[in-house]
């Protein structure tokens, strides 16, 4: 796959995938409103907390990658993408 085509088959994923993220995000904010008077048993506070951290690891995950395209290509260097992932 050429530079070119890394770049756009990129853009959609991270289109694709930034919709949702931000679809989700949205609604753990109306649930999170809706339940904040509400008496909630620690765990479910927690299992919110989990979810509102993992939608914000994927995001920055996007970003980062979208920053890592964003150089020039003599201005990148070669990455482990498994050791990238779980940074």
């Amino acid at each position: 796959m050429n530079e070119n085509e890394l770049k756009k088959a990129w853009d959609l994923f991270a289109h694709k995938l930034t919709n949702p993220l931000h679809a989700a995000s949205l609604n753990l904010e109306v649930a999170r409103a809706k339940l904040e008077n509400a008496e909630l048993d620690k765990k479910t506070l927690q299992h919110l907390r989990l979810v509102a951290e993992d939608l914000v690891r994927m995001q920055k995950l996007v970003d980062r990658f979208n920053r890592y395209l964003e150089q020039d290509e003599a201005g990148r260097k070669k990455i482990a993408l498994r050791d990238w992932l779980q940074r």
